[in-house]
């Protein structure tokens, strides 16, 4: 609790919900997205966290266009933006950076 307490107060948002999911359950964090062409060179992401806690709320980072990193926030809700991808291939999901799984088209 105190180190929790630390955290939230460090970063001025409530944390719990993460620290629930890694500590207190067996599945890491899913990262669910499809992704759909819309014209040339644009894409629509739609992503959401499935988890075992509910109001789950953490950054995503993905890779688009020339390899460039971008940082989107993500909950449980189910969310959309537009991307600018030559291909579909150039989209990537960090999952090096962070500690999840993908489910995805």
């Amino acid at each position: 609790d105190d180190v929790l307490g630390y955290f939230n107060k460090r970063t001025g948002r409530d944390l719990s919900p993460i620290f629930e999911q890694y500590l207190k359950n067996s599945k890491i964090p899913v990262l669910d997205y499809k992704l759909k062409k819309k014209k040339k060179g644009e894409y629509e992401l739609s992503y959401r966290w499935l988890t075992d806690v509910s109001n789950f709320n953490m950054p995503v980072i993905v890779s688009a266009a020339d390899n460039k990193k971008q940082i989107l926030p993500a909950t449980n809700n189910l969310q959309t933006v537009t991307l600018k991808l030559k291909k579909e291939a150039d989209f990537k999901v960090r999952t090096d950076l962070l500690y999840i799984d993908t489910k995805g088209n």
